[in-house]
């Protein structure tokens, strides 16, 4: 089989867009002329970005754009479906909502109840990390918020986290 190239299929799909580029070398104006054919089509056909529609996202952040309670509130002790983004130690996760309503695509801090793993530079604190990012980081995951930790720069959803597969430990 001939080997894909990513950044092309990324192209040609509508995925992605032609970065410009001041003074391309010769090897890399002939690269850049080949994704611009790709863009070129996938624009005539509406792929991906070049569809019209268009995905457009509000982000609202935890702190900034509203309180963590109003959060913990429009949950109502029901499961919300949220993305794991980040994963900043073994107990505290960058955490976006999935659920429609008035809190879809809120990105706040998620920190896990009743736990708390090692700080990062202390033993076993890169463990607690990567055990995480092996099952929660990157993935759709339920959540029911049990309550709030006050912070005025960033406030923090403590909350149970229900994988699909149950218990994961």
């Amino acid at each position: 089989d001939k080997p894909v190239n990513v950044n092309l299929q990324c192209v040609a799909l509508g995925h992605a867009s032609v970065k410009s580029q001041k003074s391309p070398s010769a090897n890399e104006e002939e690269f850049i002329i080949e994704l611009e054919a790709a863009q070129a089509t996938a624009k005539a056909s509406m792929l991906g970005v070049w569809g019209g529609a268009g995905i457009v996202r509000k982000q609202r952040q935890a702190g900034e754009q509203f309180n963590v309670d109003e959060l913990v509130a429009w949950a109502g002790g029901r499961q919300i479906s949220v993305f794991i983004e980040h994963n900043f130690d073994g107990t505290r996760y960058r955490c976006s909502v999935l659920d429609e309503g008035e809190f879809e695509h809120a990105s706040f801090t998620l920190q896990l109840a009743g736990v708390q793993s090692p700080r990062l530079d202390a033993d076993f604190g890169t463990h607690a990390k990567q055990f995480v990012d092996l099952r929660l980081l990157n993935r759709t995951l339920k959540v029911t918020f049990v309550g709030s930790l006050p912070s005025p720069s960033n406030p923090v959803a403590v909350c149970v986290v229900h994988h699909p597969r149950g218990n994961i430990g």
